[in-house]
């Protein structure tokens, strides 16, 4: 059975209802020809903002029919890279993120897409609509260590510690919602950003692991290799 809040979602005291340009613009999923695999991140009744989706983008939707909308990210033409972009999304904080599969609009388990892949062969598949995030602008894209994310107040000695195995490094917080994330460095590189990670957790800090920024936005790791190149 689908959650209704399939993805955090999360109650920030604010006085300003969210603007528009706060909120998610997303295409109809049912208008997109052939087969294909997309990662569904949630299912909510209301309209929903950028953060509660962790910014991520391309965004498609799909009306349930019962007052729902199901939110996915992702057009993908293979399992593999399919479930490469749920790992990340999912270490990103949708923890619940998975794989589903359409053609034409419909939608099918993962099984039937296979048959169908293994009966007509990749011709069958959709067009890569990911394509487009080579032409996005890479600036102020980066890869970034986490290194915590929190709630409630964070403890100075906590605070210290980061601090402290940054080094020169740097040591960023940004707010998403009601969670406040703490990340080390921002790097060009993959490899940059993974010599990073290992010299963390060498310091200390275990559950060290990369993430990547567009701005102030999360995106997830396959899209800024997409945008940078790598």
């Amino acid at each position: 059975a689908e959650s209704s809040n399939s993805g955090q979602e999360v109650s920030t005291p604010v006085s300003n209802e969210p603007s528009s340009s706060d909120m998610v613009s997303a295409s109809n999923i049912s208008e997109v020809k052939g087969l294909l695999y997309t990662i569904q991140i949630g299912v909510y009744k209301n309209a929903v903002t950028k953060e509660q989706l962790m910014n991520l983008n391309p965004i498609y939707m799909e009306p349930t029919g019962t007052g729902l909308t199901r939110y996915f990210t992702g057009i993908f033409t293979n399992m593999q890279d399919a479930r490469r972009s749920q790992q990340n999304i999912r270490e990103a904080g949708i923890r619940d993120a998975f794989i589903i599969a359409y053609r034409d609009g419909v939608r099918m388990s993962i099984s039937e897409a296979r048959r169908i892949a293994e009966n007509e062969g990749n011709n069958v598949f959709a067009s890569d609509q990911n394509s487009n995030l080579a032409s996005v602008q890479n600036e102020d894209v980066n890869y970034r260590i986490q290194v915590g994310a929190y709630k409630e107040q964070v403890p100075t000695n906590i605070v210290s510690q980061f601090l402290s195995v940054a080094a020169n490094q740097g040591l960023d917080q940004t707010v998403m919602g009601s969670t406040t994330i703490y990340t080390v460095g921002k790097y060009n590189s993959y490899e940059e950003a993974s010599t990073m990670k290992s010299v963390l957790i060498n310091e200390g800090i275990p559950d060290a692991f990369i993430v990547a920024f567009k701005g102030k936005n999360k995106i997830t790791i396959d899209e800024a290799k997409e945008i940078l190149g790598q």
